[in-house]
């Protein structure tokens, strides 16, 4: 018998991993999959009710112990929203027994974050200062002081949002990251995104494609994790990118032509992590950088975040697990 660590999201939030060392966490269980050191198998999917997801998905990193499930589901709830959740269980890959259970919900917001910070270090010109966000929500929040961390050269931030007050305090909260630079509510997209040089769609449903194409000046980058970009950035993009373009296929539906048809995808971030392929072939191209969720990455932070949670007395344990 073993003991199970249940660590809620409330225990979570208190968890002490830094930028950086999310960054590296994820930059190296992304790479191991172009090496075959991170195993990230298809996602299962089924809908148990009209308009409704639960997604399973399994990855193990070789050589760190991470063994785990993520738990994806997505509801409708009756008054035109949607309720999202997801959890991850963490396994002892030489016995197989449960050594956590967590909440998925500030795991998926930090990995995320990490692989929009990489994105932009590999696709934005170097002479990249201003950065737009679209959405201040948790993704939008997230996705700050991981850009920073991987383009410290950035002077001005933008966010775009429905409401002023909800940027202000999210702006407030990040002052210290922020570290001086300008930071302001833009409500214009037009003149939000022509003043941009990497611009983040980080924004719920409601975003839809704020963004578009001819919006957009030559040599931007824009990466899409939420909603805020239209189609036809993708279609009009010089350089396609995905964490997978077989995710972007199946998770980003709603970003194909009319005939259902995707561009192809011109690198794939494993493979410009590891020097194989180049996000950027020229400082004029616009780039389009789809970030969909890689269960390695999720695994890979939880089993930090377990080690931390272990080592600090965070979380709650039961025991009789074989």
């Amino acid at each position: 018998m073993s003991d199970l660590l249940v660590v809620g999201g409330g225990d979570i939030t208190k968890i002490d991993l830094s930028s950086s060392r999310i960054l590296e966490i994820v930059e190296s269980s992304i790479a191991g999959i172009g090496t075959g050191t991170s195993l990230n198998p298809p996602k299962v999917s089924i809908e148990p009710v009209a308009k409704s997801m639960t997604i399973a998905m399994l990855a193990h990193v070789k050589g760190t112990a991470a063994l785990g499930l993520k738990a994806y589901t997505e509801f409708p709830t009756g008054d035109g929203r949607t309720s999202v959740g997801s959890t991850i269980t963490l396994f002892d890959d030489a016995t197989g027994r449960p050594l956590a259970f967590m909440d998925g919900a500030w795991i998926t917001a930090a990995r995320t974050a990490a692989v929009t910070a990489l994105f932009a270090r590999e696709a934005a010109t170097p002479e990249a200062r201003i950065a737009l966000v679209i959405g201040a929500g948790l993704q939008g929040r997230a996705a700050i002081p991981a850009l920073l961390e991987t383009r410290p050269e950035l002077t001005e931030l933008l966010v775009l949002a429905p409401r002023q007050e909800a940027v202000e305090r999210m702006l407030s909260e990040q002052r210290a990251v922020l570290a001086g630079r300008q930071a302001r509510f833009c409500g214009d997209p037009t003149e939000a995104a022509r003043h941009a040089d990497i611009v983040i769609g980080a924004g719920g449903p409601g975003a839809g494609g704020l963004v578009t194409h001819a919006m957009l000046k030559p040599g931007a980058t824009a990466i899409l994790l939420g909603y805020g970009l239209a189609g036809d950035v993708l279609h009009g993009a010089d350089r396609v990118l995905a964490t997978s373009e077989a995710q972007l296929h199946t998770t980003g539906r709603d970003l194909a032509d009319a005939k259902g048809r995707f561009p192809i995808v011109d690198a794939e971030l494993p493979d410009i992590l590891l020097g194989r392929k180049p996000a950027r072939t020229e400082a004029h191209e616009i780039v389009f950088a789809y970030n969909s969720g890689l269960a390695v990455t999720d695994v890979a932070v939880a089993k930090a975040v377990y080690e931390v949670a272990r080592r600090t007395g965070a979380g709650h344990r039961f025991g009789g697990f074989r």
